[in-house]
């Protein structure tokens, strides 16, 4: 579902409405993941731990570059924090 809706954006947003879009959809695609390899026991599997700590990495990389593009440094840090709380 969630990458249905990722298809369905429409075309003529602004750039950055776009990125944050995006950026939501892969957090909602992450999560959902993350909770189905914990409900099924996936989770436990090196590959699947690799496979999400990649795409973990990869959103808080985006969260940062959307942060800095709105708004200052400050509580940047705090925000960033729970990318690393959450570990794989």
């Amino acid at each position: 579902k969630i990458d249905e809706l990722a298809a369905r954006l429409p075309s003529d947003l602004p750039l950055r409405t776009h990125e944050e879009l995006i950026h939501t959809l892969a957090y909602a695609s992450f999560a959902a993941a993350r909770g189905l390899g914990r409900r099924t026991g996936l989770a436990s599997g090196p590959q699947w731990r690799a496979t999400m700590k990649a795409r973990l990495e990869q959103l808080a990389s985006s969260h940062r570059r959307l942060w800095l593009a709105v708004a200052r440094e400050g509580g940047l840090a705090q925000s960033l924090a729970y990318f690393e709380q959450v570990g794989l």
